[in-house]
């Protein structure tokens, strides 16, 4: 059984993202009540692009957080891109960084209490710098050594969650 939603009213929406107000009934058939939702309209890609022992990663300064987060390069899938697509390109606008042999290891969910939002993450090897990145979105970029990265997410200095489950599954056996 699941919820059934007798009404949905838009509560507030912009380019990235609409807030939903959803009057529902619950799978017990009974009991009634009002969720929200925060849909998008565009799933995200991470890219997990690696060299030899070392991890691509950025510097990024996040408005939200007030801080400057260590993360994977990540970014929207447009409309008819594939995620390894999408995971090239944006790896290499966050980075100045060609990758190649790109391919999809998992596709997961941010919230999926509150929100539809999805994000695929592609691994890829790092083949050369062809440019210059986006200074104004991103601080650094940086070649990580995957034990320095281990050692970083003991330390609990990665706070992005599409990073950390990417560094997971990347088999850091941490």
């Amino acid at each position: 059984m699941s919820f059934i939603r007798e009404k949905r009213k838009s509560v507030f929406t912009n380019s990235r993202f609409t807030i939903y107000e959803d009057d529902v009934i619950f799978p017990d058939g009974k009991t009634k009540g009002k969720y929200n939702v925060l849909e998008f309209p565009n799933k995200t890609v991470v890219s997990l692009a690696h060299r030899d022992d070392e991890i691509l990663m950025i510097e990024s300064f996040r408005y939200p957080t007030n801080s400057i987060e260590l993360e994977l390069p990540a970014g929207g899938i447009e409309e008819g891109e594939t995620p390894e697509q999408a995971a090239k390109r944006e790896t290499l606008e966050e980075t100045g960084y060609e990758t190649v042999d790109h391919k999809v290891i998992y596709e997961a969910q941010t919230s999926n209490g509150i929100s539809d939002h999805t994000f695929t993450i592609v691994s890829s090897r790092v083949k050369e710098m062809k440019s210059l990145f986006d200074k104004n979105e991103i601080n650094t970029v940086l070649l990580i050594n995957i034990n320095k990265v281990k050692k970083l997410l003991k330390e609990n200095k990665i706070k992005d969650a599409p990073t950390i489950v990417a560094l997971m599954l990347c088999n850091l056996n941490i």
